[in-house]
């Protein structure tokens, strides 16, 4: 089996083991839209702008720090970011267990038809991961040069040599 770093991995390289959970300098890319209040709604049906594209890469530009829902006591990260766009925003990313909370409650609306709380609760936060490890169909919108280091490759053992 192929042993290729993990984005945990690759950020252990970059910034060593013990490293905060967002520094200055990480890479993250949208797996939705950001979506923010939109302060110039003229109905219902537009509170919300899009203010990062899904698949829309961004850059950690200060430093994280962490807030706690009123309504959930989840857990989320404030990271600063400047994305593609060269908007700078700030995002909030919910802690892995209290993501796993949102996406129970969710799964609760959408059972109970409760669209309007399922939507507010699905755009307040954001589904931002690293972009160390992303899929090829995923980087094909902002990756415009890939470097492959077959050395790397066979130490993994992820190609044979005849292959090659």
């Amino acid at each position: 089996m192929c042993g290729l770093p993990s984005a945990g991995a690759t950020r252990s390289q970059l910034w060593g083991k013990d490293a905060p959970d967002y520094m200055p300098g990480d890479r993250l890319i949208a797996k939705m839209p950001v979506f923010r209040p939109n302060p110039h709604k003229t109905s219902q049906k537009n509170q919300w702008q899009i203010v990062i594209n899904n698949s829309e890469e961004c850059e950690v530009v200060g430093k994280a720090t962490i807030g706690v829902d009123r309504t959930h006591q989840w857990e989320y990260w404030e990271v600063p970011v400047l994305a593609a766009s060269r908007i700078k925003i700030t995002l909030r990313i919910l802690t892995p267990d209290s993501e796993e909370q949102r996406l129970e409650y969710l799964k609760e609306l959408r059972k109970d038809r409760n669209w309007k709380k399922y939507y507010y609760w699905l755009k307040l936060y954001d589904n931002v991961p690293y972009s160390y490890a992303i899929t090829t169909h995923k980087s094909q919108v902002y990756i415009k040069k890939l470097f492959v280091s077959f050395k790397e490759l066979m130490s993994q053992n992820c190609m044979s040599s005849t292959i090659l």
